[in-house]
């Protein structure tokens, strides 16, 4: 008897591999990808308080990062694109502070960290963090947050 992966119990790394490979990229971008751009790696976290995590998907290759850092996305649970960042560079801070219901985000964007806070209308945190105001932190307050890709080297690599 062969054994079948029924939709339900398909992993998340196969699930963000096809939403990047399906929805995220064109089939242009994707064919301009050497082996060494297919790379990913995601964290899960809880932003909206609803039980369920949504996933934080970092990318690393040249392909996906500038001078200024690299794409991040957030994925809802059903794998749909909530929020694509631009420029952003690891770690990822999650506040206890909320706006609109969903965790506010501190991302490092040149130099400095800014605070993504969301935007019930967009339905999404603001794309690019270098254009949203600085947030200064004191080390206590970082301390407080949960930080995401802190140890990028620990984190599981996965290819699409």
């Amino acid at each position: 008897m062969v054994s079948c992966k029924t939709a339900t119990s398909i992993e998340p790394p196969q699930k963000i591999a096809y939403f990047i490979s399906n929805q995220f990229l064109t089939e242009v971008d994707f064919r301009a990808l050497d082996a060494n751009d297919r790379k990913f790696q995601y964290e899960v976290t809880d932003l909206n308080g609803d039980g369920i995590s949504e996933y934080l998907v970092s990318f690393s290759s040249p392909y996906f990062c500038g001078s200024g850092g690299c794409n991040l996305l957030i994925l809802d649970k059903n794998f749909n694109l909530i929020t694509n960042f631009t420029i952003t560079r690891t770690p990822v801070l999650v506040d206890s502070k909320t706006t609109n219901g969903w965790n506010d985000i501190l991302l490092w964007s040149y130099g400095d960290y800014h605070r993504m806070k969301f935007n019930l209308k967009n339905k999404s945190y603001p794309s690019n963090p270098s254009v949203v105001e600085v947030t200064k932190l004191e080390s206590k307050e970082i301390e407080q947050m949960v930080s995401l890709f802190e140890n990028i080297v620990t984190i599981k690599t996965h290819i699409f």
